[in-house]
């Protein structure tokens, strides 16, 4: 099967959405990177938001920094990485938040998915998602960028002939994690 024209469909929808670990930032970095990328909307997935060494990065704090910038904040606690997932090995770990989300998070995920792929106007075309992790593997945002890909696959009618999935590789940005046509590698079966 020709996957191309699928690739080239879900490129559209993966570009504007972005990984950010905040963990070697302070807040004044993070507010000028999220300027610079243009971003208009931050998604904190952060089971737990509050570090004594991460202070500045409360979830009112953030809130509060970027309405002044005029980027809106989304704090999805409830899409965070369950405890269970953070002892688990990479490749269990990947498969239990996964599941954990489409099952025991679903209004949640479809709400995010909606908002994304949904967002009409242009103050919402890029969407950064931010957690502690500093790399995208093994990270739970990574893993839901991945879910999200591949909801908006089964959102189009002709992908229902498709038997696998997409699976995304991520590219170097300064500071993010990107996405791009070129990111989405698709897995038979």
């Amino acid at each position: 099967m020709d996957v191309s024209r699928y690739i080239r469909d879900l490129g559209k929808f993966v570009r504007r959405l972005r990984r950010l670990g905040i963990n070697r930032l302070d807040l004044r970095t993070f507010l000028k990177l999220v300027r610079r990328a243009d971003i208009n909307v931050v998604v904190d997935v952060r089971r737990n938001s509050f570090y004594k060494s991460k202070q500045g990065f409360s979830p009112k704090v953030l809130r509060k920094a970027l309405k002044r910038m005029g980027v809106e904040y989304l704090y999805l606690k409830s899409l965070g990485n369950p405890k269970t997932g953070t002892t688990l090995p990479e490749n269990e770990a990947k498969a239990f938040y996964q599941q954990f989300i489409r099952e025991e998070r679903q209004d949640q995920l479809k709400a995010l998915f909606y908002k994304i792929a949904h967002a009409r106007d242009s103050k919402q075309k890029s969407f950064c998602f931010i957690c502690y992790c500093e790399y995208p593997k093994p990270c739970h945002t990574y893993w839901l960028i991945e879910t999200l890909v591949n909801l908006k696959r089964s959102e189009i009618r002709e992908y229902e002939r498709m038997e696998g999935h997409f699976e995304l590789l991520p590219e170097n940005y300064p500071g993010f994690d990107v996405y791009s046509k070129s990111s989405i590698k698709y897995i038979e079966g």
